[in-house]
């Protein structure tokens, strides 16, 4: 599988820019061995949450947040919850 992850900034407005400079592609076998490349995540500063963009799709598959969060967007199911749930 092709992702393509894409960090997003901190920002207080309703549009959200991208970080172009920290885009990043990886392969991986499979979505299990996804999940395991998302829970290893540490995101950087300026960024408030990524998307992990599976196979050239053009919707994000995942969302992984600086709290450590990971939501699978496509079944709609929390892979690691939020701290605050």
């Amino acid at each position: 599988m092709k992702v393509q992850i894409r960090y997003y900034e901190r920002t207080g407005g309703s549009l959200v820019p991208e970080i172009e400079a920290l885009r990043e592609v990886i392969d991986v076998n499979d979505k299990a061995a996804l999940v395991e490349h998302l829970k290893g995540m540490t995101l950087p500063p300026a960024a408030a949450y990524a998307h992990a963009f599976v196979n050239d799709g053009e919707e994000p598959a995942f969302a992984v947040c600086d709290d450590g969060s990971i939501r699978d967007l496509v079944e709609g199911e929390w892979i690691v919850e939020p701290l605050d749930l």
